[in-house]
């Protein structure tokens, strides 16, 4: 064989090798990087599966975009780093001006509530007892508009939301802001209780969403599929669930 037939052998080669890598990607599954939210997914250890009203809800997207989804499920801040760094191609997240720059909003999955937590002897019943009083919030979560004029509240900073009920539980903190489904998550899970919290505190209203990442490769065919699928929204969960859990003493 000549030196002409081998290259030509060895090109060839890489055109084949470069298209089977590109089919390949091309048939990948978009992964999901999904937040563990023990309220919205439980992880079944008898079948080693999770379940869950997300879990439901994002098969039901499967169906209806005709796709299989690679889901992903991580604590809150693997699940935000997933997405903005591409690892995943989706991700689900309170929507959020932060969240924008990393991805894109594509479809609503339901609605969310974030609450002022307190304890029952020094109960926060008005947004202006916040004046002075420092406020418990998760490092890198949403911003709330709700509460920018109160200029004299401070936020402390913590990396997991069980430490921010041990901060709440311990007195560092006069309040926690976090999502309606959060603190149904630390009663089942971190040792809250109803009977030491005051009556959440309603502050604002927000959208749960999937985030098609910046860094996504998946096709814009597929999220556009996604996109233009008819309102999906959790079974049995609403922004009423926490009220409707409290019990008063």
């Amino acid at each position: 064989m000549n030196r002409l037939s081998v290259l030509t052998v060895l090109f060839l080669g890489f055109i084949l090798s470069n298209a089977n890598a590109q089919a390949s990607t091309e048939t990948q599954s978009p992964v999901v990087a999904v937040p563990i939210i023990t309220q919205l997914v439980k992880k079944d250890e008898a079948q080693n599966k999770w379940t869950g009203p997300l879990i439901d809800l994002l098969g039901e997207v499967e169906k209806k975009a005709g796709t299989d989804l690679n889901l992903r499920l991580v604590p809150f801040k693997r699940a935000i780093a997933m997405t903005k760094e591409g690892e995943a191609d989706f991700g689900v997240f309170m929507e959020s001006p932060k969240r924008n720059k990393m991805a894109m909003p594509i479809m609503k999955l339901g609605e969310a509530l974030f609450v002022i937590v307190s304890l029952k002897d020094s109960a926060i019943t008005d947004l202006n007892q916040l004046e002075h009083k420092v406020v418990g919030r998760i490092r890198g979560g949403t911003d709330v508009k709700s509460l920018k004029a109160l200029s004299n509240m401070k936020y402390h900073f913590f990396n997991n939301h069980e430490d921010g009920v041990r901060l709440l539980k311990a007195g560092r903190i006069d309040a926690l802001l976090t999502a309606d489904f959060r603190v149904l998550d630390a009663i089942e899970n971190f040792g809250l209780s109803f009977k030491e919290i005051a009556r959440p505190l309603s502050v604002e209203p927000r959208e749960l969403w999937l985030y098609w990442s910046w860094e996504s490769k998946q096709p814009f065919e597929l999220v556009r599929n996604i996109k233009n699928l008819p309102a999906l929204t959790f079974r049995g969960m609403d922004t009423g669930t926490l009220y409707d859990s409290y019990k008063q003493p």
